[in-house]
Protein backbone atom coordinates (compact mmCIF):
# COMPACT_ATOMS: atom_id res chain seq x y z
CA UNK A 1 0.00 0.00 0.00
CA UNK A 2 2.99 2.36 1.00
CA UNK A 3 4.31 1.26 -2.46
CA UNK A 4 1.22 2.80 -4.25
CA UNK A 5 1.18 5.85 -1.93
CA UNK A 6 4.85 6.32 -3.10
CA UNK A 7 3.87 6.27 -6.86
CA UNK A 8 1.14 8.19 -6.69
CA UNK A 9 2.84 10.75 -5.05
CA UNK A 10 5.26 11.19 -7.40
CA UNK A 11 2.99 11.38 -10.17
CA UNK A 12 1.57 14.40 -8.34
CA UNK A 13 4.41 16.04 -8.11
CA UNK A 14 5.82 15.22 -11.37
CA UNK A 15 2.36 16.74 -12.53
CA UNK A 16 2.98 20.05 -10.19
CA UNK A 17 6.34 20.11 -11.65
CA UNK A 18 5.26 20.30 -15.25
CA UNK A 19 2.53 23.08 -14.55
CA UNK A 20 4.52 25.22 -12.02
CA UNK A 21 8.05 25.63 -13.66
CA UNK A 22 8.09 23.80 -17.32
CA UNK A 23 4.90 25.19 -18.65
CA UNK A 24 5.52 28.54 -16.59
CA UNK A 25 9.36 28.94 -17.85
CA UNK A 26 8.26 27.61 -21.44
CA UNK A 27 5.27 30.00 -21.66
CA UNK A 28 7.66 32.89 -20.48
CA UNK A 29 10.34 32.05 -23.16
CA UNK A 30 7.57 31.89 -26.20
CA UNK A 31 6.14 34.90 -24.85
CA UNK A 32 9.03 36.58 -25.82
CA UNK A 33 8.51 35.42 -29.50
CA UNK A 34 6.41 36.36 -32.09
CA UNK A 35 4.93 32.88 -32.12
CA UNK A 36 4.94 33.66 -28.95
CA UNK A 37 2.57 36.57 -28.58
CA UNK A 38 -0.13 35.18 -31.25
CA UNK A 39 -3.53 34.71 -29.27
CA UNK A 40 -5.29 32.19 -31.31
CA UNK A 41 -2.02 30.03 -30.81
CA UNK A 42 -2.32 30.91 -26.58
CA UNK A 43 -5.89 30.34 -26.23
CA UNK A 44 -5.09 26.95 -27.92
CA UNK A 45 -2.16 25.76 -25.72
CA UNK A 46 -1.52 22.12 -26.80
CA UNK A 47 1.06 21.63 -24.52
CA UNK A 48 -0.78 22.06 -21.45
CA UNK A 49 -2.67 19.36 -22.70
CA UNK A 50 0.43 17.34 -23.43
CA UNK A 51 1.69 17.53 -19.83
CA UNK A 52 -1.12 15.44 -18.46
CA UNK A 53 0.43 12.50 -20.16
CA UNK A 54 4.09 12.68 -17.64
CA UNK A 55 2.11 12.05 -14.70
CA UNK A 56 0.70 9.14 -16.41
CA UNK A 57 4.15 7.80 -18.01
CA UNK A 58 5.45 7.92 -14.23
CA UNK A 59 2.82 5.33 -13.02
CA UNK A 60 3.29 3.32 -16.19
CA UNK A 61 6.85 2.75 -15.69
CA UNK A 62 7.13 3.43 -11.81
CA UNK A 63 4.17 0.83 -11.15
CA UNK A 64 7.35 -1.77 -11.21
CA UNK A 65 8.89 -1.18 -8.69
CA UNK A 66 6.03 -0.97 -6.31
CA UNK A 67 7.18 -3.96 -4.23
CA UNK A 68 4.93 -7.01 -3.82
CA UNK A 69 2.86 -6.09 -6.76
CA UNK A 70 1.12 -9.28 -8.59
CA UNK A 71 1.94 -9.19 -12.12
CA UNK A 72 -1.61 -8.67 -13.19
CA UNK A 73 -2.06 -5.44 -11.11
CA UNK A 74 1.06 -4.14 -12.66
CA UNK A 75 -0.33 -4.87 -16.19
CA UNK A 76 -3.11 -3.46 -15.46
CA UNK A 77 -1.81 -0.60 -14.39
CA UNK A 78 0.34 -0.01 -17.23
CA UNK A 79 -2.80 -0.79 -19.66
CA UNK A 80 -4.68 2.10 -17.84
CA UNK A 81 -1.70 4.89 -18.12
CA UNK A 82 -1.13 3.67 -21.97
CA UNK A 83 -4.59 4.21 -22.54
CA UNK A 84 -4.85 7.92 -20.61
CA UNK A 85 -1.41 8.73 -22.72
CA UNK A 86 -3.07 7.57 -25.97
CA UNK A 87 -5.78 9.91 -25.27
CA UNK A 88 -4.11 12.62 -23.90
CA UNK A 89 -2.17 12.65 -27.59
CA UNK A 90 -4.89 12.71 -29.48
CA UNK A 91 -6.71 15.63 -27.76
CA UNK A 92 -3.35 17.46 -28.00
CA UNK A 93 -2.97 17.03 -31.64
CA UNK A 94 -6.92 18.01 -31.68
CA UNK A 95 -5.41 21.34 -30.35
CA UNK A 96 -3.14 21.69 -32.66
CA UNK A 97 -5.22 21.27 -35.61
CA UNK A 98 -7.91 23.59 -33.75
CA UNK A 99 -4.78 26.26 -33.92
CA UNK A 100 -3.61 25.99 -37.55
CA UNK A 101 -7.19 26.64 -38.34
CA UNK A 102 -7.27 29.73 -36.41
CA UNK A 103 -4.04 31.03 -37.62
CA UNK A 104 -5.29 30.07 -41.62
CA UNK A 105 -8.64 31.56 -41.53
CA UNK A 106 -7.04 34.89 -40.74
CA UNK A 107 -5.48 34.88 -43.78
CA UNK A 108 -7.47 36.27 -47.14
CA UNK A 109 -6.58 32.88 -48.78
CA UNK A 110 -8.93 31.27 -46.33
CA UNK A 111 -12.30 32.58 -47.77
CA UNK A 112 -11.45 31.19 -51.11
CA UNK A 113 -9.58 27.89 -50.04
CA UNK A 114 -11.05 26.98 -46.59
CA UNK A 115 -9.10 24.14 -44.79
CA UNK A 116 -11.04 23.24 -41.73
CA UNK A 117 -13.46 20.53 -43.41
CA UNK A 118 -10.27 18.72 -44.30
CA UNK A 119 -9.12 19.42 -40.85
CA UNK A 120 -11.73 18.12 -39.47
CA UNK A 121 -11.83 14.54 -41.58
CA UNK A 122 -8.03 14.14 -40.08
CA UNK A 123 -9.84 15.08 -36.14
CA UNK A 124 -12.04 12.24 -36.77
CA UNK A 125 -9.77 9.77 -38.31
CA UNK A 126 -7.20 10.70 -35.50
CA UNK A 127 -10.14 9.59 -32.68
CA UNK A 128 -11.03 6.53 -34.47
CA UNK A 129 -7.20 5.45 -34.59
CA UNK A 130 -6.82 6.31 -30.88
CA UNK A 131 -10.10 4.97 -30.24
CA UNK A 132 -8.79 1.35 -31.29
CA UNK A 133 -5.48 1.75 -29.49
CA UNK A 134 -7.25 2.43 -26.48
CA UNK A 135 -9.33 -0.28 -26.55
CA UNK A 136 -6.77 -2.11 -27.04
CA UNK A 137 -4.26 -1.19 -24.78
CA UNK A 138 -7.13 -1.78 -22.07
CA UNK A 139 -8.01 -5.22 -23.28
CA UNK A 140 -4.31 -5.61 -23.50
CA UNK A 141 -4.74 -7.00 -27.32
CA UNK A 142 -3.15 -6.16 -30.64
CA UNK A 143 -4.88 -3.63 -32.68
CA UNK A 144 -4.99 -5.77 -35.89
CA UNK A 145 -6.43 -8.44 -33.73
CA UNK A 146 -9.36 -5.80 -32.52
CA UNK A 147 -9.60 -4.45 -35.67
CA UNK A 148 -10.51 -7.49 -37.97
CA UNK A 149 -13.09 -8.40 -34.97
CA UNK A 150 -14.85 -5.14 -35.83
CA UNK A 151 -14.47 -5.74 -39.52
CA UNK A 152 -16.83 -8.91 -39.03
CA UNK A 153 -19.19 -7.35 -36.78
CA UNK A 154 -19.03 -3.86 -38.82
CA UNK A 155 -21.97 -4.93 -41.05
CA UNK A 156 -24.28 -5.94 -38.44
CA UNK A 157 -23.59 -2.65 -35.82
CA UNK A 158 -25.00 -0.63 -39.04
CA UNK A 159 -27.88 -2.32 -39.82
CA UNK A 160 -28.78 -2.47 -36.39
CA UNK A 161 -27.30 0.81 -34.98
CA UNK A 162 -28.33 2.61 -38.54
CA UNK A 163 -30.42 5.80 -36.59
CA UNK A 164 -28.30 6.24 -33.97
CA UNK A 165 -24.73 6.30 -36.64
CA UNK A 166 -26.41 8.82 -38.91
CA UNK A 167 -27.70 11.00 -35.77
CA UNK A 168 -24.16 10.65 -34.38
CA UNK A 169 -23.06 12.24 -37.77
CA UNK A 170 -25.00 14.53 -38.00
CA UNK A 171 -24.34 16.47 -34.67
CA UNK A 172 -21.07 16.30 -35.39
CA UNK A 173 -21.44 17.97 -38.57
CA UNK A 174 -24.18 20.75 -36.86
CA UNK A 175 -21.78 21.06 -33.35
CA UNK A 176 -17.99 21.63 -35.86
CA UNK A 177 -20.10 24.01 -38.42
CA UNK A 178 -22.57 25.70 -35.44
CA UNK A 179 -25.43 25.82 -38.46
CA UNK A 180 -27.32 25.56 -35.40
CA UNK A 181 -26.91 26.75 -31.41
CA UNK A 182 -29.56 26.97 -28.60
CA UNK A 183 -31.73 30.47 -29.23
CA UNK A 184 -31.19 30.52 -32.33
CA UNK A 185 -34.79 31.13 -34.71
CA UNK A 186 -35.03 28.86 -37.05
CA UNK A 187 -37.43 28.43 -40.00
CA UNK A 188 -38.70 25.02 -41.95
CA UNK A 189 -41.53 25.67 -43.75
CA UNK A 190 -41.66 21.71 -44.54
CA UNK A 191 -42.05 20.92 -41.36
CA UNK A 192 -44.09 23.95 -39.91
CA UNK A 193 -41.42 24.90 -37.64
CA UNK A 194 -40.97 28.53 -36.87
CA UNK A 195 -39.34 29.53 -33.21
CA UNK A 196 -36.25 28.81 -31.12
CA UNK A 197 -33.71 26.03 -30.55
CA UNK A 198 -34.72 25.46 -26.81
CA UNK A 199 -32.09 21.99 -26.44
CA UNK A 200 -30.01 19.87 -29.24
CA UNK A 201 -29.54 16.21 -28.37
CA UNK A 202 -27.86 13.29 -30.14
CA UNK A 203 -31.11 12.28 -31.57
CA UNK A 204 -32.82 15.54 -32.13
CA UNK A 205 -33.05 18.99 -32.05
CA UNK A 206 -36.23 20.67 -30.12
CA UNK A 207 -37.87 24.16 -31.22
CA UNK A 208 -40.43 26.30 -29.49
CA UNK A 209 -42.59 28.06 -32.10
CA UNK A 210 -43.91 30.94 -31.65
CA UNK A 211 -47.59 29.55 -30.73
CA UNK A 212 -46.04 28.20 -27.71
CA UNK A 213 -45.67 24.13 -29.10
CA UNK A 214 -43.03 22.14 -29.10
CA UNK A 215 -41.55 20.76 -32.06
CA UNK A 216 -38.72 17.61 -32.12
CA UNK A 217 -36.92 17.53 -35.15
CA UNK A 218 -34.69 14.08 -35.69
CA UNK A 219 -30.79 15.95 -36.15
CA UNK A 220 -30.67 14.86 -39.64
CA UNK A 221 -33.40 16.71 -40.76
CA UNK A 222 -31.49 19.63 -40.50
CA UNK A 223 -28.57 18.13 -42.48
CA UNK A 224 -30.51 16.65 -45.58
CA UNK A 225 -33.71 19.30 -45.91
CA UNK A 226 -33.21 23.20 -46.31
CA UNK A 227 -33.54 25.61 -43.62
CA UNK A 228 -33.91 29.05 -42.30
CA UNK A 229 -31.47 30.15 -39.41
CA UNK A 230 -32.02 33.78 -38.44
CA UNK A 231 -29.01 34.02 -36.11
CA UNK A 232 -27.47 36.07 -39.02
CA UNK A 233 -29.94 39.15 -38.25
CA UNK A 234 -29.70 39.70 -35.02
CA UNK A 235 -25.74 39.09 -35.13
CA UNK A 236 -25.81 42.24 -37.82
CA UNK A 237 -28.67 44.21 -35.89
CA UNK A 238 -30.52 44.91 -38.54
CA UNK A 239 -33.97 43.37 -40.03
CA UNK A 240 -35.24 43.36 -43.53
CA UNK A 241 -38.34 44.99 -44.79
CA UNK A 242 -39.51 44.08 -47.85
CA UNK A 243 -43.36 44.62 -48.86
CA UNK A 244 -45.47 46.21 -51.20
CA UNK A 245 -48.33 48.48 -51.41
CA UNK A 246 -50.44 48.72 -54.60
CA UNK A 247 -50.62 52.03 -56.87
CA UNK A 248 -54.22 52.03 -59.06
CA UNK A 249 -52.25 52.60 -62.14
CA UNK A 250 -55.20 55.15 -63.43
CA UNK A 251 -54.02 57.66 -60.82
CA UNK A 252 -50.68 57.97 -62.09
CA UNK A 253 -50.23 61.28 -64.38
CA UNK A 254 -47.78 63.97 -64.96
CA UNK A 255 -47.35 66.72 -63.03
CA UNK A 256 -47.00 70.54 -63.66
CA UNK A 257 -45.34 73.65 -61.77
CA UNK A 258 -48.94 74.77 -60.36
CA UNK A 259 -48.84 71.34 -58.36
CA UNK A 260 -45.22 71.84 -57.37
CA UNK A 261 -45.90 75.55 -56.37
CA UNK A 262 -48.55 74.50 -54.02
CA UNK A 263 -47.17 71.39 -52.74
CA UNK A 264 -44.26 73.65 -51.01
CA UNK A 265 -46.52 75.06 -48.62
CA UNK A 266 -47.46 71.47 -47.52
CA UNK A 267 -46.17 70.93 -44.15
CA UNK A 268 -46.02 66.66 -44.65
CA UNK A 269 -44.13 66.83 -48.32
CA UNK A 270 -43.16 70.76 -48.41
CA UNK A 271 -39.68 70.18 -46.95
CA UNK A 272 -39.11 67.21 -49.52
CA UNK A 273 -40.73 69.28 -52.62
CA UNK A 274 -39.10 72.44 -52.13
CA UNK A 275 -35.38 72.05 -52.69
CA UNK A 276 -36.70 70.12 -55.60
CA UNK A 277 -37.04 73.55 -57.95
CA UNK A 278 -38.87 73.04 -61.63
CA UNK A 279 -40.01 69.94 -62.79
CA UNK A 280 -39.88 68.56 -66.29
CA UNK A 281 -43.11 67.73 -68.81
CA UNK A 282 -42.49 64.26 -68.27
CA UNK A 283 -41.95 64.34 -64.53
CA UNK A 284 -44.42 61.69 -62.73
CA UNK A 285 -46.70 61.74 -59.66
CA UNK A 286 -45.36 58.27 -58.79
CA UNK A 287 -41.62 58.71 -59.98
CA UNK A 288 -41.66 61.77 -56.94
CA UNK A 289 -44.07 59.09 -54.60
CA UNK A 290 -41.06 56.96 -54.88
CA UNK A 291 -37.95 59.59 -54.58
CA UNK A 292 -40.26 61.19 -51.09
CA UNK A 293 -40.33 57.79 -49.82
CA UNK A 294 -36.83 57.18 -49.83
CA UNK A 295 -36.20 60.52 -48.58
CA UNK A 296 -38.44 59.73 -45.75
CA UNK A 297 -37.28 56.56 -45.26
CA UNK A 298 -33.48 58.17 -44.87
CA UNK A 299 -34.81 60.29 -42.13
CA UNK A 300 -35.95 57.23 -39.86
CA UNK A 301 -33.49 56.95 -37.31
CA UNK A 302 -34.71 53.49 -36.99
CA UNK A 303 -34.25 52.75 -40.91
CA UNK A 304 -30.10 51.47 -40.73
CA UNK A 305 -28.78 53.66 -43.72
CA UNK A 306 -25.86 51.69 -43.99
CA UNK A 307 -27.58 49.06 -45.47
CA UNK A 308 -29.90 48.55 -48.69
CA UNK A 309 -32.31 50.76 -49.15
CA UNK A 310 -34.50 51.00 -52.45
CA UNK A 311 -37.97 51.71 -53.85
CA UNK A 312 -38.99 49.87 -57.40
CA UNK A 313 -42.35 49.30 -59.05
CA UNK A 314 -42.64 45.43 -60.43
CA UNK A 315 -44.85 44.24 -62.99
CA UNK A 316 -48.59 45.26 -63.09
CA UNK A 317 -50.85 42.78 -61.73
CA UNK A 318 -54.82 43.14 -62.05
CA UNK A 319 -54.76 44.74 -58.43
CA UNK A 320 -52.72 47.63 -59.74
CA UNK A 321 -49.29 48.36 -60.07
CA UNK A 322 -46.79 47.03 -57.21
CA UNK A 323 -44.30 49.28 -55.32
CA UNK A 324 -41.98 47.65 -53.33
CA UNK A 325 -40.43 48.79 -50.44
CA UNK A 326 -37.11 46.98 -49.58
CA UNK A 327 -34.88 48.88 -46.57
CA UNK A 328 -34.07 47.45 -42.96
CA UNK A 329 -34.60 47.78 -39.26
CA UNK A 330 -32.43 48.56 -36.63
CA UNK A 331 -35.23 46.89 -34.34
CA UNK A 332 -34.82 42.84 -34.59
CA UNK A 333 -37.20 42.24 -31.97
CA UNK A 334 -41.23 41.18 -33.24
CA UNK A 335 -42.88 43.95 -31.27
CA UNK A 336 -40.54 47.01 -32.79
CA UNK A 337 -40.06 45.50 -36.37
CA UNK A 338 -43.90 45.25 -36.49
CA UNK A 339 -44.80 49.04 -35.09
CA UNK A 340 -41.40 50.22 -37.52
CA UNK A 341 -42.54 48.49 -40.55
CA UNK A 342 -46.53 49.45 -40.07
CA UNK A 343 -45.44 53.02 -39.26
CA UNK A 344 -43.73 53.09 -42.68
CA UNK A 345 -46.65 51.95 -44.42
CA UNK A 346 -49.24 54.07 -42.74
CA UNK A 347 -47.29 56.83 -43.44
CA UNK A 348 -47.13 55.95 -47.21
CA UNK A 349 -51.01 55.15 -47.83
CA UNK A 350 -51.80 58.36 -45.66
CA UNK A 351 -49.49 60.57 -48.03
CA UNK A 352 -50.47 59.16 -51.46
CA UNK A 353 -53.03 61.09 -52.12
CA UNK A 354 -51.03 64.30 -51.44
CA UNK A 355 -49.36 63.05 -54.77
CA UNK A 356 -52.66 62.56 -56.54
CA UNK A 357 -52.34 58.68 -55.93
CA UNK A 358 -54.43 55.83 -55.25
CA UNK A 359 -54.56 53.04 -53.76
CA UNK A 360 -56.05 49.88 -55.89
CA UNK A 361 -59.35 48.72 -54.04
CA UNK A 362 -61.24 46.23 -55.41
CA UNK A 363 -65.17 47.95 -56.41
Amino acid sequence: MSGFLLLFAGAALANLFMRRLVLRVLGRLLALTELGQDQDLRRHNFVARLAHAVPAAVVMYGVEAVPALAPSVVKVVQNVATAYIILTLVLASSTVLDAVNAVYTRKGLAAVRPIKGYLQVVKIAGFIIAGVLTIAALVDRSPVILLSGLGAMAAVLILVFQDTLLSFVASVQISSSQMIRVGDWVQIPKLDVDGTVIDIALYHITVRNWDMTLTTIPVRKFIGEPFKNWRGMFETGSRRIKRSLYIDQTSIKFVDAAWVRKSKSDPIIGPFISPIGRVTSTTTNSSLFRDYLEWYLRQEPNVDGSMRLMLRTTDPTPTGIPLEIYCFSRETEGSPYERLQSGIFDHALAVMPRFGLAVFQAG
